[in-house]
């Protein structure tokens, strides 16, 4: 058989299930909103998302069946090659405050989206390395550098929206590596206060529920100040800020 060799024994069908049921309800809403509208452009909406649905599935499988050493190999080469594309948009020109796109004749890319997918794999291979302590701060930043020049690049483009994305990425990935529960906590928790901020009465509840959190974790009073003065500090110039 042509895929007798291929091993898929790792594969996490659950979460293809999953993604292909979603698919299906996307496409559902999209030929359920485009079927009596008269816009011929609206109306091969749907034929092309269909298409582009088998594309994606084949690139994932492809995905699937390439060895994981591959990955860790052109991790750090990817990450750079996505750089290198995220400041290319900055030097678009023209007369448009907003550059976020890459033309190559007829075809046209974000490569924003290409950076989600190179950011995780450098941040996988930087914590999966069996030496790395994730209770060391200098650890943590390095991890966290990866993501901040991206990050920095894409709010330049500007694109705030994946930007946030893109500091949303690193918490699972940290999770999978191992950080402790309260390292993690300590991360979010500014992040929620921020959001909190710009009304006083979900702020004052953000910090209750901080503090709370801070008690239950029993780290000493010195930690309990420090994080409690960070996150009201963080609170109180956010709105500024923004």
């Amino acid at each position: 058989m042509i895929f007798g060799n291929l091993k898929l024994s790792g594969t996490d069908y659950g979460i293809i299930a999953v993604v292909v049921i979603l698919v299906l309800i996307g496409l559902s809403a999209i030929y359920s909103a485009s079927y009596h509208v008269e816009s011929p452009a609206l109306k091969t909406n749907f034929a092309k998302q269909i298409l582009w649905f088998f594309i994606s599935f084949i690139l994932m499988f492809a995905t699937i069946i390439i060895p994981n050493k591959n990955y860790r190999d052109v991790a750090y080469f990817a990450y750079a090659i996505s750089i290198v594309l995220l400041i290319l948009p900055l030097f678009g020109g023209g007369n448009s405050d907003v550059n976020r796109w890459i033309s190559l004749g007829p075809l046209r890319f974000q490569p924003s989206e290409f950076a989600k997918i190179c950011i995780l794999l450098a941040l996988a291979r930087y914590l999966s390395h069996e030496r790395r302590n994730l209770t060391k701060i200098k650890e943590i930043s390095i991890a966290f550098g990866l993501i901040l020049l991206p990050f920095m690049l894409v709010v330049k483009q500007p694109d705030l929206g994946t930007a946030l994305v893109f500091i949303s990425l690193i918490l699972p990935v940290l999770y999978w590596a191992g950080l402790p529960t309260f390292y993690l906590f300590a991360i979010i928790a500014p992040f929620v206060v921020m959001l909190a901020a710009f009304n006083f009465y979900t702020f004052f509840a953000a910090m209750l529920i901080v503090g709370s959190i801070l008690l239950y974790f029993r780290k000493g009073f010195k930690v309990f100040l420090l994080l409690m003065i960070l996150n009201i500090s963080v609170g109180i110039i956010t709105p500024f800020l923004w």
